[in-house]
């Protein structure tokens, strides 16, 4: 070794040099195997027993020989290789050639039993096979054909409009798109004129063909059911039955255009529709729902929907909550609540929910417009009733005007006068009255002790403007 640079290595077995980087040889004593590397360009090896040669002179040349062939390259563009039988083998030969940048390959096969070749290009594809005198033949772009048969069948395409197939028993399948494709068998079809024309059949007995815009009719076969359809300009027609027992469970007749007229039957329902506009449904004989569109929408039921446009509209309602509108009303109403209104008249009412006291009332507000007002929640109550009477009561005053004139206005609570003729001790409850009769025409006004009530007290007590002769006539 010099300088970790050169290396000769002598074995029993082998011998060896090697000068970094450039060069390595290794040679065996005991056979005639031997590698010689040049780096970066050469690789030279050469083994016995197989008697496998490789030579590489990278990227320009790669060859690899043995006794059962070889495979070689030039600029790792062009390949091409041969392998063929061995001495403890049986008699073929396979050849392959491989041009890159051509996009082309050709490999052939030959052996005592058969035959094989193919050949592909982006032009052309090409295959035979001897043993059963079968081919394809391919050329994709120009002429577009394909073509590919053996002794049972066979398969020809020209152009993409061209196509048809065939067998020992003649042709089967047979394309001149669009004029015509058709296939034989029991799940064949037909069709002229693609899509004029179309009949599809299956082998169970379920076809599907239409003769635009004629017809178009239809079988088909599913879970224990067996369903026949027709439509035509004029009418269609569903049909649903059992397939053991043949009996019908569904059935519709449809006539979209003259007249226009839709009905069906399945199991106890049906339904029916005239026109666009009658419409109805019905269930055990008895009428569901009931349509004259554009104006009447009706549910029978006492909670199915009501439409009659534009004067009334509930829509589903439930036992405690729902709502109806019009051009004259409007109406909801839930457990704890109602509003309702007709035009001059206007209600808002509120409930109690408890079910000790469910149903009664703690709110209201009402009206007639213009001439009657009445209200009633926690703080006062009241009506109005233009030009005849007021009424107002809160907890502590009372009032009350009518159309005659006559007033009167009541307040009881807690009061504490200066001078009182009650000589006990704490507060005492008044009553305090006023009566007027055309405001200033004739008044009375009094109070009343309710603690303690005696005579002297409610004469000292009261102030009336009559004894004092303050009576005015006008």
């Amino acid at each position: 070794m010099v300088l970790w640079l050169y290396k000769h290595t002598d074995c029993p077995k082998h011998t060896s040099y090697r000068i970094l980087p450039l060069y390595y040889h290794l040679a065996s004593k005991i056979d005639n195997r031997r590698k010689t590397v040049i780096f970066p360009l050469l690789t030279y090896v050469k083994t016995n027993g197989a008697e496998a040669t490789k030579y590489i002179l990278f990227p320009a040349y790669y060859s690899s020989i043995s006794n059962g062939g070889y495979n070689k390259s030039v600029f790792l563009l062009f390949w091409w290789g041969l392998q063929h039988n061995r001495p403890d083998e049986k008699q073929y030969r396979d050849t392959f050639f491989l041009m890159i940048p051509l996009l082309s390959y050709y490999n052939s096969y030959i052996s005592e039993a058969s035959k094989y070749k193919e050949y592909v290009t982006p032009l052309l594809y090409y295959e035979t096979k001897s043993d059963g005198n079968e081919y394809t033949f391919w050329a994709p772009i120009i002429p577009l054909i394909y073509n590919h048969s053996n002794k049972a069948h066979g398969h020809r395409n020209i152009l993409w409009v061209l196509d048809y197939s065939w067998d020992t028993d003649g042709i089967n399948r047979f394309w001149f798109v669009p004029i015509v494709m058709w296939e034989k068998g029991s799940d064949g079809y037909l069709s002229l004129l693609t899509p004029l024309y179309i009949n599809n059949k299956h082998a169970n007995g379920d076809y599907c063909y239409h003769l635009m815009p004629f017809l178009a009719a239809w079988k088909n076969s599913n879970n224990a059911y067996i369903a026949k359809q027709y439509i035509t300009p004029l009418f269609g027609s569903r049909t649903v039955t059992e397939e053991t027992s043949h009996k019908t469970v569904y059935k519709n007749l449809w006539f979209p255009v003259i007249p226009v007229f839709y009905h069906s039957t399945g199991g106890d329902s049906s339904h029916a529709n005239l026109m666009w506009f009658i419409d109805y449904r019905t269930h055990k004989g008895s009428l569901q729902s009931l349509w004259i569109a554009p104006f009447i929408f009706h549910e029978y039921g006492q909670n199915g929907y009501r439409y009659y446009i534009p004067f009334y509209c509930r829509p589903d309602i439930t036992k405690d909550v729902g709502k109806s509108f019009g051009i004259f009303h409007y109406h909801a109403w839930t457990r704890n609540a109602d509003i309702l209104w007709i035009w001059p008249y206007y209600h808002n009412k509120k409930y109690r929910s408890s079910d000790e006291h469910a149903g009664s009332t703690i709110a209201s507000y009402t009206h007639i417009l213009p001439v009657y007002f009445s209200w009633c929640n926690a703080k006062s109550q009241g009506r109005l009733i233009l030009p005849l009477v007021y009424n107002y009561k809160n907890e502590k005053t009372t009032i009350h005007i009518n159309i005659t004139g006559y007033a009167r206005k009541s307040y009881t609570g807690m009061f504490a006068p200066d001078f009182t003729m009650n000589t006990g001790t704490g507060e005492t409850m008044y009553l305090d009255t006023d009566i007027s009769w055309l405001y200033e025409m004739w008044s009375f006004s009094s109070r009343i002790p309710l603690k303690k009530f005696r005579i002297t007290e409610a004469i000292a007590a009261c102030n009336c403007r009559w004894m004092k002769k303050r009576l005015i006539i006008r």
